[in-house]
């Protein structure tokens, strides 16, 4: 049986309070310290939902508190639910001697709803993603750069090598069910590339999100990196393109009708593109002064 842990989270959508019961389950194989310690921001913890909206009475909650207690304990190990096939999982990969930080995790959630909202605003698709997952590296940051002998890629050849082997997959899998997007804490090269497809963001793109640049500049980056998953290159004569050199500015770059119809006829995108989301209230962002930021 998977040792397991419930946990009720609490925040303000559209000016109501939301509460939120979460049970985790643990992998057998998982650091039971480590995976407490980050909750909802890893990729080593699994999770199940029941939302409570404004205007539950409280014994309703308490209602919902106890079924979801007894599943828990009477039904483990939990089989929670898996982020669905043919979605984006964004992960940020820390290493060993790194601290992540919670707002860092929220920048990297509003950079993505951003570019996802983007890409249907340029083209009427988009594509389905699932919240930034944190995951603790096995080795120091310096090792991420420096082991290897792909250069300037090391870091993220090193990092998605990772990322794969602790979700299942591997380098080639034809049969994958993601596309990962994967931040690292350490210094490199970004780029896309493989299969199952995936983009690397070093340690500038790390920080580039808790910058004032960040819907600007950084999610122009992640805009650019995203095309190059859903089949699109650096083609084109529009230096204004997101695939050109547009993507310095996410608020001014746009897709050229070519890069939107290739990205719409190609066969691989089949099943990977939606053309609406469900309703998602904005939030405030976290403030970077919180005193107790480390996840």
């Amino acid at each position: 049986m998977s040792p397991a842990a419930l946990f009720i989270h609490r925040e303000v959508v559209g000016g109501h309070e939301v509460s939120t019961i979460v049970i985790l389950e643990l992998p057998a194989s998982s650091s039971t310290s480590t995976d407490m310690r980050l909750f909802l921001d890893t990729a080593n913890v699994t999770e199940i939902r029941a939302c409570i909206g404004p205007g539950v009475t409280g014994i309703r909650k308490f209602g919902i508190f106890c079924c979801t207690l007894f599943f828990l304990i009477f039904l483990s190990p939990v089989h929670a639910l898996e982020p669905p096939a043919k979605s984006y999982r964004f992960i940020w990969l820390v290493p060993k001697n790194v601290t992540a930080k919670k707002y860092t995790v929220g920048q990297m959630n509003r950079s993505v709803k951003i570019v996802q909202r983007w890409f249907l605003k340029q083209t009427g698709k988009t594509f389905r993603i699932n919240p930034v997952e944190v995951i603790m590296g096995d080795e120091n940051r310096d090792w991420y750069t420096n082991t290897g002998n792909d250069g300037k890629w090391n870091t993220i050849h090193n990092a998605i090598k990772e990322v794969f082997r602790k979700n299942g997959t591997f380098w080639g899998d034809e049969k994958h069910e993601y596309r990962y997007i994967v931040y690292i804490s350490a210094d490199g090269a970004g780029g896309a590339n493989g299969v199952p497809r995936f983009v690397g963001l070093p340690q500038e793109d790390v920080d580039g999100v808790t910058s004032k640049q960040w819907d600007s500049r950084w999610a122009g980056g992640l805009a650019h990196e995203i095309g190059h998953t859903l089949r699109l290159d650096h083609e084109g004569d529009d230096e204004n393109d997101v695939m050109r050199m547009g993507y310095l500015n996410l608020k001014t770059t746009y897709l050229s009708k070519q890069n939107i119809t290739k990205m719409l006829e190609a066969t691989t995108n089949k099943g990977w593109l939606i053309s609406r989301l469900r309703g998602d209230a904005p939030t405030d962002p976290p403030s970077p002064s919180s005193k107790k930021d480390s996840l």
